[in-house]
């Protein structure tokens, strides 16, 4: 009887010394997770205002997980182009807006329907903007809509709303 009980105290101490060892391994792990998507997302804080490719992951209602290489941002319903379908799988150049850093853990915020996405696109379009030819004033955006932009330009002779436009139309549709 004296066996039994030893043994049963042996057992109940070492579920429990198990239970422990269990619950001490998920906290390391969790910490060590949350550590690396800080150091990823470390990567991305210098990146915030400017424009990248990326890969739509997964779409919900109202978020659309997009893939960027080593992190995964979000696409909020209020960044969204209405009227736009994402497709799992395909490629989009997103705005990266923000880091959000809440209880959960910090999330990279992406936009595409940002003034300065506008912006972007158009400085890869239109070389006279690198040289200082013509400059954007103003942008004022309903995205899915219009957009509209006020455009000037500081050489005599070039006009800043033909470069803007191009040839037969080719750089606005």
């Amino acid at each position: 009887m004296q066996q039994l009980a030893t043994s049963l105290k042996k057992s109940t101490k070492s579920k429990a010394l198990a239970a422990w060892l269990r619950t001490a391994k998920q906290v390391v792990l969790q910490r060590l997770r949350e550590a690396e998507r800080e150091v990823v997302l470390a990567e991305y804080e210098d990146k915030i205002g400017t424009v990248v490719n990326g890969t739509v992951q997964r779409v919900e209602p109202r978020v659309i997980r997009v893939e960027l290489g080593k992190a995964t941002g979000i696409i909020p319903q209020s960044e969204q182009i209405q009227g736009e379908f994402y497709s799992i799988g395909s490629r989009i150049k997103v705005f990266i807006k923000d880091i959000e850093r809440d209880n959960r853990g910090p999330q990279l915020i992406l936009s595409r329907g940002n003034e300065a996405f506008v912006e972007y696109l158009f400085r890869q379009e239109v070389p006279e903007l690198e040289t200082g030819a013509v400059e954007i004033k103003a942008i004022a955006r309903e995205a899915g809509r219009r957009t509209k932009l006020a455009v000037a330009s500081s050489v005599p002779g070039v006009d800043p709303v033909g470069t803007f436009v191009g040839g037969h139309g080719t750089r606005v549709q």
